[in-house]
């Protein structure tokens, strides 16, 4: 609790609102995307499964995979257990959603798929498109598995295994990611690690969004090792979520830190 709280006094004191914004990029995608209000359609049915695994107090067994968990060092969690601390919280699967709607990736990854109600959100803002999402944990991998095959949905193509093993061939396969969401192991090194693999399949119009990037003063000083790459020309850091860009037209890179300008009321445009 007070690492965390360390970790949004830093990001606070240096961010900034949408009226601080100048690039039309990047005011675009905070004022369509990241403060938009756009829902999935189905997303009625998606927070019914969310509270069926609020409610679920089946008990299964967990690998070691990743940082360990902070709610339980047991390797036995139920699935409400697990729903309740590794689910992506209902506005930040909206979020993600609103990102491949606006961006419409025909090339989608996800690391860490956990129950995969994260993943039918993020789908659902393209159809059209071929989403691989990975899990680690073979038992957490299974009750995705059954969600999935609920849906019925042909592109949605559910994998297996340590991200480390599947990436590589996956990647030479796919020859280039338009969306990457990284959600699965909670250690700088994995953030260093993941995008160093991708980022030769990346591409000018790709966006990667980074979950949980303050989780620990690891994983921050790795995210903000990962903005000075310089192929990064545009990273939105959300505290919760970091988004990067690779938009070669931007010559001078633009890293912001953001905040709803109710956080910083001097920064609320009127003062222009």
């Amino acid at each position: 609790m007070l690492e965390s709280f360390i970790e949004f006094t830093k990001f606070y004191s240096s961010a900034i609102s949408k009226y601080r914004v100048h690039s039309p990029f990047v005011t675009d995608v905070i004022e369509e995307v990241i403060y938009g209000s756009k829902v999935p359609s189905n997303q009625e049915r998606l927070e019914d499964i969310r509270q069926s695994f609020l409610q679920n107090h089946r008990k299964i067994s967990l690998s070691t995979l990743g940082a360990p968990s902070r709610v339980s060092g047991s390797a036995t969690r139920s699935i409400r257990q697990i729903a309740k601390s590794s689910l992506t919280p209902r506005s930040q699967a909206e979020l993600l959603f609103r990102i491949v709607d606006y961006f419409r990736p025909k090339t989608m990854l996800e690391l860490g798929t956990c129950l995969g109600v994260t993943s039918l959100y993020q789908y659902a803002g393209n159809q059209h498109a071929i989403f691989h999402t990975v899990e680690g944990d073979p038992e957490i991998f299974a009750e995705a598995k059954k969600l999935f095959e609920s849906f019925q949905q042909p592109g949605l193509k559910a994998i297996q295994g340590r991200f480390a093993d599947v990436l590589p061939s996956l990647l030479q396969n796919l020859k280039k990611v338009d969306y990457a969401f990284i959600d699965g192991d909670h250690t700088g090194e994995g953030l260093r690690t993941y995008l160093k693999i991708l980022l030769p399949y990346i591409h000018d119009s790709s966006v990667i969004v980074l979950h949980d990037i303050h989780w620990s003063s690891d994983m921050a000083k790795a995210w903000c090792e990962l903005r000075k790459y310089p192929d990064i020309k545009v990273s939105i850091d959300l505290f919760y979520l970091g988004l990067l860009f690779f938009k070669k037209e931007i010559d001078e890179p633009i890293h912001i830190n953001l905040v709803s300008h109710w956080y910083k009321p001097w920064q609320n445009g009127f003062f222009h």
